[in-house]
């Protein structure tokens, strides 16, 4: 079952660094080129200067260090903490996402109370390895769900706590962020005791994990402290009430570059193109509306179609074997594995992408690009996959609201990590 413990945060401190808003940024695979360019100018203290490519990670391991001795980033406990996700539209509520952060202990994914749901990329595993060796410092959580939690659960974290907020934020895409520090020992007894009586499905944060996995065994290793208490053998993790805030689940699209016309017509062997508006909004409500297997296809240019599914069952025939009859009905494992390996596209060429309006946008001012998309899985069918020890093909969920980077992190170097 999960083990979860307080841990010392980092922090930053908005007397010093501002608005914790500007300071923060959105989940990785959620900025946009145009986004991430305005995160980055949005303050001298964005996250993302820790969040440097390959090749810079040192220099974002000084901005660290000099960012906590110079009280830039403060630290906070040790605590557990109560993270409140609330997304508005034109000031109403329309979904809210309550959980519990905390420091949960690293197990072997799949065989213990750590369930993943998705398959990785050990070449993105390695680099953000590479990052946490420089950059001492977990910058946001893996983002968990919790399977079957205990009611008692439930009612403390929809229970309002009644000291202010120790970090506030609204963001862009209009989510409050609210975390509040439970910090004495009998409430982290009893959380502790709560959250060991389940288990939790990796929602997003695979390769997080995977990095932490790997830097885990990597510090044993080099004979580093095994009493089962040392920084790397815990990992930041938003621990999901579905009970008290259940995340919403949507689709991660494929974009396709370079891709020619030509190319693209050997989908026509399994596929009916049915021409369609290119208007975002109504090819993903159409797409969604569509019977049976179908995908949107948008490009070259600004051509769009709803491709429908002649046989569906020849094309589930070209699947691997040894999965389940649940598994072979995802749209994301039909494409990854009997569609999209028939266009000889080079390796690099296939993009996940999240933003359709964007893409959308992109592939209109390409001639070598194209942007399919999917119908997100059902929410059920991917928290049973899981529970059963089946991974999805990579990066076929995106769980939301995702918990914003930078507003509280977890050093992993000396005793503030424990």
């Amino acid at each position: 079952m999960v083990d979860a413990a307080p841990f010392t945060a980092l922090r930053y401190d908005p007397a010093v660094a501002g608005d914790p808003a500007s300071t923060s940024a959105p989940a990785y695979d959620l900025i946009e080129p145009l986004a991430y360019a305005q995160h980055r100018t949005a303050s001298p203290y964005t996250v993302l200067e820790l969040l440097a490519p390959d090749g810079a990670y040192a220099r974002s391991g000084q901005l660290l260090e000099r960012w906590r001795r110079n009280g830039v980033l403060v630290t906070d406990g040790p605590a557990l903490f109560r993270y409140e996700q609330h997304e508005l539209l034109a000031g109403a509520r329309l979904h809210t996402q309550r959980g519990v952060l905390a420091a949960v202990r690293i197990e072997t994914p799949g065989k213990g109370s750590i369930l993943p749901h998705e398959e990785v990329d050990e070449a993105r595993v390695r680099a953000r390895l590479r990052r946490l060796e420089a950059v001492p410092a977990e910058l946001d959580p893996v983002y968990m769900v919790l399977e079957d939690p205990p009611a008692e659960l439930s009612r403390l974290l929809t229970t309002m706590p009644e000291t202010p907020p120790v970090v506030a934020a609204s963001d862009e895409a209009g989510v409050d962020h609210r975390i509040w520090a439970w910090r004495d020992p009998e409430t982290h007894a009893e959380l502790a005791r709560l959250l060991g009586t389940t288990r939790a499905i990796i929602a997003d944060g695979h390769h997080r994990y995977a990095r932490s996995l790997a830097w885990r065994d990597r510090c044993r290793q080099r004979g580093g402290d095994v009493d089962g208490e040392a920084p790397w053998e815990r990992v930041l993790a938003y621990l999901v009430d579905p009970v008290a805030g259940s995340p919403r689940l949507e689709a991660m699209h494929r974009m396709l570059m370079p891709v020619s016309a030509a190319q693209l017509e050997v989908l026509r062997e399994d596929f009916d193109f049915e021409e369609t508006s290119s208007d975002p909004g109504e090819i993903v409500s159409r797409l969604h509306a569509a019977p049976g297997r179908a995908f949107g296809l948008v490009g070259p240019g600004p051509r769009a179609f709803l491709l429908h599914s002649r046989d569906d069952a020849a094309l589930r025939d070209q699947l691997p074997p040894g999965h389940s009859k649940s598994w072979a009905t995802l749209d994301a494992a039909v494409l990854t594995h009997a569609v999209l390996p028939r266009l000889g596209l080079a390796p690099h060429a296939v993009r996940y992408r999240a933003d359709v309006e964007t893409c959308v946008g992109e592939v209109a001012r390409a001639d070598d690009a194209a942007l399919v998309l999917l119908r997100p899985a059902p929410m059920e069918t991917v928290l049973k996959l899981a529970s059963a020890g089946e991974r999805l093909p990579y990066k076929s969920t995106r769980f939301l609201p995702k918990p914003r980077t930078g507003l509280l992190m977890r050093p992993v170097d000396g005793d503030s990590a424990h």
